[in-house]
Parts: structure tokens; C-alpha cells; sequence
């Protein structure tokens, strides 16, 4: 399987109507101008983006919706407008990751309990997510950094990750 994921993102987009712009787009704009190969899909449904997840023709799959919290601020899943990616749904993608690169984020979805659940569940080689709730531009000023880090330096995960944490602050907060 991983022999056959060609090098490119695809970008599963899940929007409020209160968003203040659309990651996805500005994503799919960086790398035109980056030259990657890449697929932009804005989607309503849990079904849509269990659907889009397990048919990824591309190793990277960035994931850019809300993330869905209780009233304890406990990460619940992957937010979309007819309900919440959990657990649960996960299972839907059991083994089907494999060798994929899952950048999320939606706000607190690096929580260890669904973050150790989705790669156990998925197989995933990877899974990026913020422990936080990003600000919009706190987003796209991460995203910016890692893939031209992965695509045009050509480095690999670890050590964009390690030389991220702590070097970067945003001058727009």
C-alpha cells in the first residue's frame, strides 16, 4: 500500500458559517505556488470525510474543521455539520492509513487519549494536531513553515516538528 500514495496533500475542508476564512483555500493556493500536487475538498459530513480519509491518493491528508468538545473541554472528534468524528466512526478506518501523514487542525485534537486512538485505529504514520484552539492565522503561519520545510527542503516529519517547537512565534499575536 504505501508503494502506491503518490506524494501530494489532499485537504478535507469542514467550514462553520461563522469561519473567519478558509484554511483549505489558502492551503491549496500555497501549494500551487509550491508546485505540489494536491486536491481540495470541502465537505458537510461525517460520511463525507470518513470517505475522503480512506481514499486519499496523496501521502499527506490535511484535515482543516473544528474540533468537537464537551462541556469539560475533553477533545470528542473531528467537528462537521451533521455531527462529531469519534472513536466510534474511527473504526470505520481501521488499518487504512497506513504510510499516511494526518495534519490536523482543529482546535485541541492532539488530545493524547483520541490522538493515541487514531493511530492505533488507522495505522497513520503520523498524526500533526495542536494540543491548543488556534487562532485562523496561527494556523496557516504553521502550515506555511511545515510544508515548505517537508516539500521544498525536503525534510523529513521529525525533524520539522523538532525544529518548530519553540522557534517559531507568530508576530501577529
Amino acid at each position: 500500500m504505501k508503494n502506491r500514495i503518490k506524494n501530494g496533500v489532499l485537504i478535507i475542508e469542514c467550514l462553520d458559517h461563522d469561519d473567519p476564512g478558509s484554511e483549505g483555500k489558502f492551503l491549496s493556493h500555497l501549494f500551487m505556488l509550491l508546485s505540489v500536487p494536491h486536491q481540495y475538498v470541502q465537505v458537510q459530513t461525517r460520511y463525507q470525510m470518513l470517505a475522503l480519509l480512506q481514499n486519499s491518493p496523496y501521502k499527506i491528508i490535511h484535515i482543516t474543521t473544528h474540533g468537537s468538545v464537551d462541556k469539560r473541554d475533553t477533545f470528542l472528534g473531528f467537528w462537521t455539520q451533521d455531527g462529531t468524528i469519534n472513536k466510534k466512526l474511527l473504526s470505520k478506518l481501521e488499518g487504512k492509513l497506513d504510510g499516511y501523514i494526518i495534519v490536523s487542525t482543529a482546535c485541541m485534537s492532539a488530545n493524547v487519549e483520541f490522538r493515541n486512538d487514531f493511530t492505533s485505529i488507522t495505522l497513520c504514520d503520523y498524526f500533526i494536531a495542536p494540543t491548543g484552539s488556534p487562532y485562523f492565522h496561527n494556523s496557516v503561519f504553521f502550515s506555511h513553515i511545515f510544508y515548505h520545510k517537508y516539500f521544498v527542503l525536503e525534510k523529513d516529519v521529525e525533524t520539522i516538528l523538532k525544529e518548530y517547537t519553540g522557534k517559531y512565534k507568530n508576530p501577529h499575536n
